[in-house]
């Protein structure tokens, strides 16, 4: 069965920001300050809505015929060039969208820059209209809203290798530190990964060996990604 496993890292969409709320002749973190404070007056949290997040990565693991393939995007200052390559990646995997925790707001994220952009992707959107974009994995094994249920809390549970803490992926892009963002997401996508294949073992759709298989196979790729290789 064909798979494809994302993550995407985001930024504060500074020019909406500034087209949006009038923010002129403020410095870039000035304005995501101004930002996040209206937000918070609106709604009580400084959490941007989807339309104001600026793709900056997207990791993925594809599944194609029995063959596993890495992709990495992350072209900082062209988010058109990674919404393209993504959605080419797209039409050649006939599966939804696999991500943890955040498929909804990944949806959405995707949707309104490709809106924002005009970028086509006439196989995604055939997918949206047939209820098959996107699977969250946190629905899947808990369909009951849980908040405990964390990536990070689910990979240490199975012993399954985990990412380092969370970064500030606003700050890495300040210091124009785009292969620590990238290097992040990758093993976001990877740990993403791993859970989606023990899902798919308990499930009966992987045998134990296969399993064991593609473990090992995520474990070299993780090392990779920790060596900057």
């Amino acid at each position: 069965m064909d798979v494809l496993v994302y993550q995407m890292h985001t930024i504060p969409d500074i020019e909406s920001g500034v087209q949006l709320f009038g923010l002129t002749e403020l410095s870039d973190a000035d304005v995501v300050k101004a930002m996040c404070h209206i937000q918070k007056s609106r709604t009580g949290s400084e959490q941007l809505p989807s339309h104001l997040k600026k793709i900056v990565a997207i990791s993925a693991i594809a599944l194609n015929k029995d063959e596993l393939s890495f992709h990495s995007i992350a072209t900082p200052e062209q988010e058109t060039d990674i919404l393209m390559q993504f959605f080419h990646t797209v039409k050649r995997i006939d599966s939804p969208l696999v991500s943890w925790q955040n498929g909804k707001l990944f949806q959405d994220i995707l949707q309104h820059r490709a809106l924002l952009h005009g970028v086509a992707s006439a196989t995604y959107w055939q997918r949206q209209s047939e209820g098959r974009a996107h699977v969250d994995l946190q629905e899947v094994i808990s369909p009951i809203e849980n908040p405990q249920l964390t990536l990070e809390t689910v990979a240490t549970w199975l012993k399954i290798p985990s990412v380092e803490d969370d970064i500030d992926t606003w700050d890495l892009y300040q210091k124009g530190d785009h292969k620590s963002i990238e290097q992040h997401c990758q093993r976001t996508c990877v740990i993403n990964y791993f859970i989606y294949l023990r899902v798919e073992l308990i499930r009966g759709n992987l045998s134990a060996q296969a399993y064991q298989s593609a473990c090992q196979m995520l474990q070299s790729h993780l090392k990779r990604i920790s060596d900057g290789s």
